[in-house]
């Protein structure tokens, strides 16, 4: 028998539905009494965007994924990229609770709930991102290198996910070319890589100049 625990999410003036406890779903015997005690908690909520600039809800971040409930999309580190204790749960704004969707999984905003006694520095990593006419890639957001603190118990702090995962993907860049600029001149930058920086999407043109940086080194 699968039970869900969870505290009723207290809504704050940004009409998101915090979670106070941390959500948890567990499985036990029928007629069998068990005692949880849920920790207090803070959370991330994941705001990224389609290419029609719509919000990207929990049924998108599935179905470009792993395409089935349960399996996971998004988890969080510290800055050494070890891995760190987090529930993935869905956050409810207004949209999402009003009629006929009624709080639907599929309708909410991704979290990361965390026990708030843990305050970080956090990375959020997201996978499956699809980066156009590049594919589908495991990104990393980290703050612009500081990592992400988590704020107070009960409070949420929203990620602007597209333009974290891009600023970390182009401060990666900066880095990596710092370590090849003894090896790599002007001179042997492609024109056409550089005209393409301008006017484009920006994860696909960081993308494309990793690929070379990779190539060159």
């Amino acid at each position: 028998m699968v039970e869900q625990q969870s505290n009723p999410p207290q809504v704050g003036s940004d009409n998101l539905g915090i979670y106070q406890y941390q959500p948890r779903a567990y499985l036990k015997a029928v007629n069998t009494p068990v005692n949880i005690v849920l920790p207090l908690v803070s959370s991330f909520v994941l705001k990224g965007c389609k290419q029609d600039n719509s919000l990207m809800r929990w049924g998108d971040y599935v179905s470009s994924g792993p395409g089935q409930e349960g399996a996971a999309f998004a988890y969080m580190t510290n800055l050494d990229e070890e891995e760190q204790p987090a529930v993935v749960w869905p956050t409810y704004d207004d949209w999402a609770r009003e009629s006929p969707r009624n709080a639907d999984r599929q309708y909410g905003l991704p979290s990361l709930v965390v026990d708030s006694r843990n305050t970080g520095p956090y990375c959020i990593s997201v996978m499956f991102w699809n980066v156009k006419n590049y594919g589908k890639l495991c990104l990393k957001a980290d703050n612009g290198g500081a990592g992400f603190q988590l704020p107070a118990q009960g409070g949420s702090l929203v990620i602007d996910v597209n333009y974290e995962l891009a600023r970390t993907a182009i401060n990666d860049l900066y880095r990596r070319q710092s370590f090849y600029q003894t090896y790599i001149t002007d001179e042997d930058i492609p024109g056409e890589i550089k005209t393409q920086v301008l006017g484009s999407d920006p994860l696909t043109c960081v993308f494309k100049w990793r690929w070379l940086y990779v190539r060159w080194a």
